[in-house]
């Protein structure tokens, strides 16, 4: 009786899992013409079918020794809770195969988008740059922004191939973006160095007829900004400013901050 009750839930069950893997067997040839697989996706999907045809070739035995009252009963209910075993793991895997091929067109769309917003980005810091007028810009700057770049295009290159490989954009993607923040974090160090360089230089012609040796240190600092090297220009006018005047730079320095950070909330 147990092995009666059982065979039609095992056939049954054999009959679903072999549907769903129809299903993921044309999933996988259609998505097969856009994207590399790099999870062993169509080894699982080929593993499963063989499993699947080893079940149903010993389940037809079983019915058909069954049917001919040649089977030892003992032994058939066994295989079937085997069976009912086996299939529960085929069907856990097919599910998370299911879920990796899903996720395939979805992940293209979010990489898509994240490239669209990091090129939109190196833009706007290249506008950032340019609206400052600077007389040019330090060689590891610019070899920064040119890396990011040169990774962006190479980024669109992979993603407009016939069949793409989501995995090695998802990796260069996140160097990118690593990449772009380090940048960003440049271009700020570059625009308040300059923008505060000519607050100080602008400050300082009110102390020169007081103290005289601010005049070299502006001479200096203007040198030095005309060299690209903001941050030793800044240094430079800060320190001559705070022999003479202490308290002035900080004082200077909050004062630009609070008006950027005015300027970023509007």
């Amino acid at each position: 009786p147990r092995v009666a009750k059982q065979m039609p839930v095992i056939e049954k069950f054999i009959d679903h899992a072999e549907h769903q893997q129809e299903e993921l067997v044309r999933e996988i040839d259609r998505l097969s013409d856009s994207y590399t697989f790099t999870k062993h996706e169509l080894e699982t999907s080929r593993q499963l079918t063989e499993q699947l045809r080893s079940i149903q070739e010993q389940f037809d035995q079983d019915q058909k020794a069954m049917a001919t009252q040649s089977a030892i009963e003992s032994e058939v209910l066994a295989r079937l809770q085997e069976d009912d075993k086996n299939l529960k793991q085929i069907e856990t895997q097919q599910g998370s195969l299911n879920d990796s091929l899903a996720t395939m067109q979805e992940d293209e769309q979010k990489a898509r988008h994240a490239l669209a917003k990091f090129s939109s980005e190196l833009r706007a810091t290249k506008r950032r740059v340019e609206s400052l007028n600077l007389p040019g810009l330090p060689k590891k700057y610019l070899d920064s922004f040119y890396l990011v770049s040169d990774e962006l295009n190479k980024l669109i290159k992979a993603i407009d191939q016939p069949r793409i490989n989501m995995d090695d954009i998802t990796k260069q993607l996140i160097i990118v973006q690593s990449d772009l923040e380090s940048l960003q974090e440049r271009t700020n160090d570059i625009h308040d160095s300059a923008e505060l360089t000519e607050r100080l230089l602008q400050y300082s012609n009110r102390l020169v007829e007081q103290h005289p040796e601010i005049e070299k240190a502006q001479q200096k600092s203007q040198e030095l900004y005309q060299k690209y090297q903001y941050d030793a220009a800044l240094e430079n006018i800060a320190t001559a400013l705070e022999d003479a005047e202490p308290g002035s730079y900080k004082r200077l320095e909050n004062s630009y901050y609070q008006t950027a950070k005015e300027h970023d909330q509007i």
